[in-house]
This record gives structure tokens, C-alpha cells and sequence, in this order.
């Protein structure tokens, strides 16, 4: 069984923002998509899973770029999973270029729940252990994200062209819908240098919520009561 698991990709014209750089919902994009197909072939995959009425969802996610690869750059995606703690399997990301060199790394904390009852689901009803290494590569998890009180208000939905088979708004389209609120004058002259997310919980197709948000410095904060993310910039 591969444990690490790598994929040769690169950076598609659709994946792309303004600037011609990998938008963030984009990247969280190659980790879901990567996280799934791994999950897959280490048969924990929808035989296992989603025909038995299991979600995966992912709960917190955490990355640290030193820069977002641009359009057509090729790249070398790898994900691995940690040993679960209690009911969360940790999983980890790595992007680096074609010489070997990290710019992006990255940590998320996922768990299965029942689709119907949306309960969470231990992983010793799986029927078997989850299987796990440790490289010493990987980064720490936040503990906690803290805002500070903004006045700023907006309101996201989810809508028929942002919801998955889950049947809740996707967790790469948060950032789609938060971005907008940032002043695109700003962004053409700012890129990420970490990303934080806690979905506390799902907006389900048709639902509307109300979220707060505002800056301090180059650190922005988006937050209600079903998710929080911190996103800090660094001038180009």
C-alpha cells in the first residue's frame, strides 16, 4: 500500500485567478481531489464509505506558501495521512516544483460522518485500521483561530453551482465567496502566505448566512457560526 502518495500536475487556465497564479479555492481544490483519489487506492474509498452512507469531510485545514504556482507550471502534489486522534484523521500535503524544491506544505484534520444522521463516525467502524505514517515533514495544525469583532457584514448561499454531493456548499468555494469581499486592487498586488479554515457547520443547498469579516494589517477574517478563515497576504 502507498502510503505517500504524488501526482505530476500543473497549473490549469480554469484554476487560475487575474494574475495567473493558482487561486486559493483552486489549491484546496488539488487537495480534495488528491485526498480523495489516495483514500481510494488505499481501499477506503466509496466501497467502503459512501455506499454505506459515509461522508468524509474535512473539519480544519492549514497551509503555509512561500509562493502559488502560475499558469501551465508544472508541479509534484503529495499527500499522506498521520495516525488518527480520537475521531480525526489527519492528513497532510506537500506542492513542490519539478526540482525537488517545498513551496507549499500543508495539514487538515478530516472525519466520516453517517449521511443521514450526520453523526460522526468512529474509526474503529470502519471494520479495520486506518493505516498512517509519520515523515517528519509535517506541519502543526493551529490550535484555534481568533478573531477580532468586525462591523463588516455580507451575506454567502449555497447555490446549485457551489454545492457537492454532499449537498453542501463545498469547502474549496468558501474562498471563492470570501475573496470577493477583499478589494481587487489590493489582491493584484498581494498573494497568500497562510490560509486557515474551521467549518463548524454545513451550509446545506439553498441556505443563506450571514458572515462578518475585516482586516488587520495584510491578515483577513471571515466568520459566523458555521466557519472561520484567516487568510494573511504578503505584498509581491
Amino acid at each position: 500500500m502507498e502510503l505517500m502518495f504524488s501526482q505530476n500536475r500543473f497549473v490549469e487556465l480554469g484554476d487560475c485567478d487575474y494574475s495567473a497564479h493558482l487561486r486559493i479555492s483552486s489549491l484546496l481544490k488539488y487537495a480534495q481531489d488528491i485526498a480523495a483519489f489516495h483514500v481510494k487506492k488505499m481501499n477506503f474509498g466509496p466501497d467502503k464509505t459512501f455506499n454505506k452512507g459515509l461522508l468524509w469531510v474535512v473539519a480544519k485545514m492549514h497551509f503555509e506558501i512561500d509562493r502559488m504556482p502560475h499558469h501551465e507550471e508544472g508541479f509534484i502534489f503529495s499527500t499522506w495521512p498521520n495516525k488518527c486522534i480520537h475521531f480525526i484523521f489527519p492528513r497532510n500535503y506537500e506542492i513542490k516544483d519539478e526540482k525537488g524544491n517545498v513551496y507549499i506544505r500543508g495539514t487538515s484534520f478530516w472525519s466520516l460522518i453517517n449521511k443521514e444522521k450526520r453523526s460522526i463516525v468512529m474509526p474503529n467502524e470502519l471494520g479495520e485500521e486506518f493505516p498512517y505514517i509519520t515523515t517528519g515533514s509535517e506541519i502543526k495544525m493551529p490550535v484555534i483561530i481568533r478573531s477580532p469583532e468586525f462591523d463588516n457584514k455580507a451575506k454567502i448561499k449555497a447555490t446549485w453551482s457551489n454545492v457537492d454531493m454532499n449537498g453542501h456548499l463545498n469547502n474549496t468555494h468558501y474562498f471563492d465567496l470570501v475573496e470577493d469581499l477583499i478589494d481587487k486592487d489590493y489582491l493584484l498586488t498581494h498573494s497568500p502566505k497562510t490560509i486557515d479554515v474551521t467549518y463548524k457547520k454545513e451550509i446545506k443547498l439553498g441556505e443563506e448566512v450571514e458572515l462578518s469579516y475585516g482586516h488587520e494589517g495584510d491578515t483577513y477574517y471571515f466568520y459566523c457560526d458555521r466557519f472561520i478563515i484567516k487568510i494573511e497576504y504578503r505584498q509581491n
